[in-house]
This record gives C-alpha cells, sequence and structure tokens, in this order.
C-alpha cells in the first residue's frame, strides 16, 4: 500500500510541478501572482483539445466562442512581438487572427488526440501571452500598485471560466474514449499479455510483485522530465534566457543595457502557457473530469505549493509540488484513527470529528503554507 501511495504522490508532484512553473515565470518575471493561470491551463489544454476531439456535445456555440477567443489572443500577441516601426502593424495582426480563429473554428471534431494536445500548445502560448499584453502589461507601465494587478488577475480567471460557462454550459465532460489512444485507458491485463501488449492495449505497466502503474501515469512522469530538461537547457543556452534572468534580478539595470523588460517578460508567459497547455490536458485525463471551474482546486493546490517551495524559484517550486504531492497522496498511510483508539477511549473518540488524515490532508498543506509564510516567507527552498 504505501508504494502505491508514494508512487501516485510522485505523480502527482510531477502534475503539480507543471502548475507551479507557470506561476514562478510569472512571478519570477514581472512579479505577477497570475490567478488566471489554471483556467488558462483549463481553456487549452482542456476545452481546446476537447473541441478538436469531437467532445462539444450539447454546446453548438463552442466552436465560435473558441475560435474568438483564441483568434483574439493570436492578434494580441502578435502586437506583442511586432515591431512597432513595422508597416501595416495592426494589419498584420489581424491577419493572424483571423487565420487561427478559422483554424480553430475548422478543425473542429478532426484532428486525433495527440495532433490536438500538440496543436494546442502554441495557442495556449498565444492565450497567456495575450493575457500579458492586454491586462497586465499596461498595468505595469502606469507602475499600478501589486493589488490592482492582483485583482486583475483574479477578474480575468473569472472571466475566463464565464467564457467557457456560456459556450460550453456547467456540466462535466470527459475527452470521448472512442478518440482517444487505447494506452490512455487503464483496465484490467490479461496475464497472457506481453509488457507491449500491457502497455499499448490496457494502458498499465507491471512492476515487481503486485504494484502496476498506469501508462499514463508513466507519461506525466516522462513528460515533466522532458520539460524539466529542455528549461535546464534553454536557460543553460539561450540568450533569451539570460535576458530574462537578468530583468528578473534587477530590471533597472537591464534596461540601462538596453534589455526591453517587458516585452521579455512576455516570454515567461509565452513558455509558461504552453506548459499549462500540457499540465492541462495530463490532469483532465488524470482526474476524468471537465468543467468551466476544472482549474479552480489544482490552481490553488499548485499556488499553495510554489508558496512552499518558493514562489519565482523554479527549482522551489517544483520541490514544494513534490511535497504537497507526496502530503496528500501519502495522508491515507498514516493511522490517525488507530493511534487515538489507543490513546483515549471509545466515548471520547466517538465525539471527535475524523480522524483519517486523508479527510484532512489539503487544509494540513494549506495551514502549512501558513506556518511557513510565518517563519520563512520566501519558501522553503528559495534561492
Amino acid at each position: 500500500m504505501f508504494v502505491d501511495l508514494f508512487i501516485n504522490g510522485l505523480v502527482e508532484g510531477c502534475l503539480l510541478a507543471l502548475i507551479c512553473m507557470g506561476y514562478s515565470l510569472a512571478y519570477g518575471t514581472a512579479k505577477i501572482i497570475n490567478f488566471a493561470h489554471a483556467d488558462v491551463m483549463i481553456c487549452g489544454g482542456g476545452y481546446l483539445v476537447l473541441l478538436w476531439l469531437g467532445g462539444s456535445g450539447p454546446a453548438p456555440a463552442a466552436p465560435l466562442l473558441m475560435a474568438l477567443l483564441f483568434g483574439a489572443a493570436a492578434s494580441m500577441t502578435a502586437l506583442l512581438y511586432l515591431p512597432r516601426s513595422a508597416r501595416l502593424r495592426v494589419l498584420t495582426a489581424a491577419a493572424v487572427g483571423m487565420t487561427v480563429a478559422l483554424l480553430t473554428f475548422g478543425l473542429t471534431g478532426r484532428l486525433p488526440f495527440y495532433a490536438a494536445t500538440l496543436l494546442a500548445l502554441p495557442l495556449t502560448a498565444m492565450l497567456a501571452a495575450a493575457i500579458y499584453r492586454t491586462i497586465y502589461l499596461p498595468l505595469l507601465l502606469r507602475n499600478a500598485h501589486r493589488t490592482s494587478i492582483l485583482l486583475a488577475a483574479l477578474g480575468t480567471s473569472i472571466a475566463l471560466q464565464s467564457w467557457l460557462l456560456v459556450g460550453w454550459n456547467s456540466g462535466r465532460r470527459v475527452f470521448p474514449v472512442d478518440r482517444m489512444p487505447a494506452g490512455l485507458t487503464a483496465r484490467a491485463v490479461p496475464d497472457a499479455s506481453t509488457l507491449w501488449q500491457a502497455v499499448t492495449e490496457y494502458g498499465v505497466f507491471r512492476l515487481t510483485g503486485n504494484h502496476t502503474l498506469a501508462a499514463l501515469d508513466f507519461l506525466i512522469v516522462v513528460v515533466f522530465v522532458l520539460v524539466v530538461v529542455g528549461l535546464a537547457l534553454w536557460f543553460r543556452f539561450s540568450r533569451t534566457a539570460d535576458a530574462m534572468t537578468a530583468a528578473a534580478d534587477a530590471p533597472l539595470a537591464a534596461r540601462a543595457c538596453g534589455i526591453p523588460v517587458e516585452r521579455i517578460a512576455g516570454h515567461a508567459f509565452v513558455i509558461g502557457g504552453a506548459i499549462a497547455s500540457i499540465g492541462g490536458t495530463l490532469y483532465i485525463l488524470r482526474s476524468k473530469s471537465l468543467d468551466p471551474t476544472a482549474g479552480l482546486s489544482p490552481g490553488i493546490l499548485a499556488f499553495a505549493a510554489c508558496v512552499l517551495g518558493g514562489i519565482g524559484s523554479l527549482r522551489g517550486s517544483v520541490a514544494g509540488a513534490f511535497l504537497t504531492g507526496l502530503a496528500i497522496s501519502l495522508a491515507p498511510a498514516v493511522p490517525l484513527e488507530r493511534w487515538a483508539g489507543k490513546m483515549m477511549s471509545p466515548h471520547i473518540v466517538g465525539q471527535l470529528p475524523s480522524l483519517r488524515l486523508s479527510d484532512w490532508s489539503y487544509g494540513v498543506v494549506y495551514l502549512f503554507m501558513i506556518l511557513i509564510i510565518l517563519l520563512k516567507p520566501r519558501g522553503l527552498f528559495a534561492s
């Protein structure tokens, strides 16, 4: 039991880490707590993939509204990156937005799963960059108070949820099973099956003893490792990454050196949006549920993990994500009820609330986060 819970905690940590990276990149470069990050994740990695898989169901307005959302996002992203001196700048941005909108609308129900997931990456990145360009950047240029930016982030989160609610209604949805690869749906494995059959046809890895690992969980770990390695290489060899680090550490000095700090901060939202698309798709596959508020719970939990480890630090946020995932997963292994039964009479135990630590695990994580804020405000692993 403990081994299975520990493996589940590692997988949960990988998923949370994919969400935490977006929070840390936004805060590390622009000092913005981007509460809309989880909703961007659900828009791109969830509903956009669902649209292209053909799971719109009783939501006839969904294709048009999603096309408008991502088309507008593409236009705003083009305005962010096109040089201000470029001729026909607005017309070029409008053409980009129109192309993306037509692509989004035209591919409704036409893509296989992996193609939809990969194509959702740049579009989700555009949505994150557009939010930065239209909402956060004007506030930063006006030197707005951090409270105003925080309220803008909360408003953006609610606006995205409302947009999804109008287009898709409040019903819970799942990715259509008939459009999903067989290896991503775990089910009982016949004893005579080979390892390859077990993974590709039944979605299960056989480990030592009676332990098994869903192929989806293995995919989550592999994707997390690839993202971490990719980010590490990018920060090690990219001049843009050097500029981003300089802009985060010393923005005044970076401006004096000619670094466009505000534009460089937009790169953090682009990268965070792309990672969020991956995390959103994997989260929905694992939770088997999608609704307009699906990003609320993992988003708040990931933010708590960031604060716990050290928001603004990628290493700290990832470490906090693994601590949080393991704490939640291993909670059922703590025999709190049995310990209480040995120390107190059955009558007293019967008057107490639930002593199963799994019922308290989320609350314990948030209380621990508050304690860390009081004792070490920068987080446990902040550099």
